[in-house]
């Protein structure tokens, strides 16, 4: 499955996915020596293990992409150290895999690309006069298209989608990290459950939930329901429990604006 970016000029590709959603079960239940108890008792699994950040059995699920795009757009990516990563060489291939200059104003745009391939034009240039690769590279800009290849597993990507589709991340990494979210949870790879789970409760479990009650339902409730969430909250690193009561009162609150009460 691959995804054009970046105007055409770059795109991802989900070569690989190892596992689906009932790897994830049966990792989490090995503990008990246990494997799978129907699907409404796994899907119930998989929001308790997001809910509560347990996400080390995500870890059993593996991805592979081959992403072909700008040169500060992989170097932003590759940060992510928790992935393994092969790339194209400049130093030993010479292939042209085209450029990419960002949509701004149409000045500055054509300026910037004058300046791109004025770069190309000297590469060329020293390539043809027998200059080794590795040397003529040194001329080129971050607007030149790379590829590479990248994998990692489920529990890391989702950190990696976490950040980078963050409001306050560049246009292009975005760009990226949102094709890459679109590809993995595509409905084929057996990962709806996942899917659904992480878009409650993100990377930050109930955290993330209840950041989500605070800004769309809160203004909502009566006053009784909303002093006695943040009382919860103000108390719940205080006594044995009160994560419980805290998830309690969520689903509640969830399930009662569910039912338009």
């Amino acid at each position: 499955m691959r995804q054009p970016l970046y105007q055409g000029n770059g795109f991802v590709e989900l070569v690989d996915i190892m596992g689906d959603q009932q790897r994830i079960v049966e990792a989490a239940r090995v503990s008990y020596a246990a494997r799978t108890k129907g699907p409404v008792k796994d899907r119930q699994l998989i929001h308790f293990l997001m809910r509560h950040r347990h996400h080390g059995p995500l870890e059993h699920v593996v991805v592979t992409f081959r992403v072909r795009a700008p040169i500060y757009v992989a170097r932003q990516h590759m940060r992510h150290r928790t992935w393994s990563y092969n790339e194209v060489s400049r130093r030993y291939s010479t292939a042209d895999l085209g450029f990419y200059v960002p949509i701004t104003d149409d000045d500055v745009r054509d300026e910037m690309e004058h300046s791109v391939r004025a770069s190309r034009h000297s590469y060329s240039n020293h390539i043809h006069s027998g200059v080794a690769p590795e040397k003529a590279r040194s001329v080129l800009t971050v607007s030149e298209m790379t590829e590479y290849v990248a994998t990692t597993d489920l529990r890391n990507f989702l950190h990696f989608v976490d950040l980078r589709l963050s409001p306050h991340a560049q246009e292009e990494i975005r760009e990226l990290a949102l094709a890459m979210y679109q590809l993995v949870f595509d409905k084929q790879n057996g990962l709806e459950w996942v899917h659904e789970a992480y878009h409650l409760y993100g990377m930050r479990g109930a955290d993330g939930l209840l950041a989500l009650a605070m800004q769309l339902i809160l203004p909502t409730l009566t006053k009784m329901q909303r002093e006695s969430i943040i009382k919860l909250l103000e108390d719940r690193h205080k006594y044995v429990g009160a994560d419980a009561m805290l998830d309690k009162t969520i689903d509640a609150v969830f399930s009662g604006v569910l039912r338009g009460e």
